[in-house]
Order: structure tokens, then sequence, then C-alpha cells
């Protein structure tokens, strides 16, 4: 006799990745991931400002550890976050974009809020603003800065700002840097509001608002001085 040949479809297997993906879009799982995303954008707020008191002291283990070093108790670390905050806070703010990190930490919040359903924000918008502030302000402190506190703890541009301000000062010098960074400052601006077009316009030309005010007085003098000498209806 022949065997009977099971023909039902495996419904289960197939599912699993259907499964999978709604749970992904589901509400709890962007609730968990926006929580986290809070909660770690806290942690780096509460490391980057330790840092600005620790780091000088935190700078000779973190340059030089040893071994296993911060893996101890008593590693010595004095930033309120930790090692981890103690290296992460070297790693974004010494090594990447400065002070101009704290970007970061504020498209995380921004994003876990969103995630969370607690307030609602065009999160493509925030994430342009972000990224083009944390770069345009690491450059101008990396310019402003790089001579003046090398032996400081603290590089206010990173070492990004720093390195990029110092190639564009060696092709267009320092005053095309400084063209450079006032154009892509208005157009930042520009790309937030757009009473930064009446601002720039103003710095142009000053004079302009004076003038159609006394254009705007001329004429409600013109305006009285009619009505006075028409003659009076009975």
């Amino acid at each position: 006799m022949k065997k009977k040949t099971d023909n039902k479809p495996n419904v289960g297997k197939s599912d699993i990745p259907n499964k999978v993906m709604t749970a992904i879009k589901g509400e709890t799982v962007h609730f968990i991931i926006g929580l986290l995303c809070v909660i770690f954008g806290v942690y780096m707020l509460l490391a980057f400002s330790s840092f600005f008191f620790t780091g000088g002291n935190d700078q000779s283990i973190l340059s030089h550890p040893n071994p296993g070093e911060l893996l101890e108790t008593g590693n010595r670390i004095q930033n309120y976050a930790g090692a981890r905050g103690a290296q992460l806070s070297q790693f974004l703010i010494n090594d990447c974009f400065g002070i101009s990190a704290y970007f970061i930490i504020a498209f995380l919040i921004v994003a876990g809020m969103k995630l969370m359903k607690a307030y609602e924000f065009n999160l493509w918008k925030w994430f342009v603003s972000c990224t083009a502030l944390m770069i345009w302000f690491s450059i101008t402190l990396g310019f402003a800065f790089g001579g003046v506190l090398e032996d400081s703890f603290l590089y206010p541009g990173g070492l990004h700002g720093y390195n990029v301000s110092q190639w564009i000062c060696s092709q267009v010098g320092a005053p095309g840097l400084i063209l450079i960074l006032l154009v892509t400052g208005i157009l930042i601006g520009v790309f937030f509001t757009k009473g930064t077009i009446d601002v720039v316009r103003k710095a142009f030309r000053p004079s302009l608002p004076r003038r159609n005010k006394e254009k705007d007085e001329n004429k409600d003098s013109e305006t009285l001085s009619d009505k006075q000498e028409s003659p009076a209806e009975y």
C-alpha cells in the first residue's frame, strides 16, 4: 500500500518571519526601545557633564590603561558614570566632536520620546539638524580654540573639529574658513526658520526698517493734513 503523503503546507515555519516583523513593528517594542534611548541619553548626559570636572584626573588612566585595570573596582575613575562613562566621554568629546557631542544626547532623547509616543517629533528634521549643528560647532570650536587649549585635557572642538579646521585653513586660509562657517551657519539657520532671511537682510541693510517707518509716518501725516483741509459737510 502507498503511504499517504502530508500535503498540508508548513504554516508554522512560514509564519515565524511575519510574526517577528509584526512584533518589531508593534507598540510594545517601540516603547521599550524608546525607553532605552531616553535612559541611555540621560546616562550620557551624566557622563558628559561629569567629564568637565573629572576629566583631567581620569585622563592619565584612560590614556594608558593597564589591561583589566578599568574592570577592577578600585580603578580610580572619578567620573560619576563610572569607567565606561569616562571612556565614552573621552571618545565622543575629545576624540570626536568636542562639546557639540551633546547634540547626540538631544537626538537620542527626542527619538526615544517619539518611539514612546510621548511627544510628536519630525525625526528626520531633528536628525539632519543635530548632525549639521554638531559638525558646524565642532569645526568652529576646533578653529577658535585649537591653539589656545593645547595643554588642557578638554578639546572644545574635538580632534574632528581641530583636524578639519586645520585642513580647510591649509586650502583656503583662515579668512576662507571664516567665510565658509558664516555661509553654512546662515544655511543651517534658514533650514530651522525662514526668519533667518529677514535677519540677514537687516544685517546687509540695517537702515531699511527705519526708512519704511519714516515712509509710513509721512503717509500718516499727509492723510491727516488732507482731512484737515477738506471742507466740512453740513
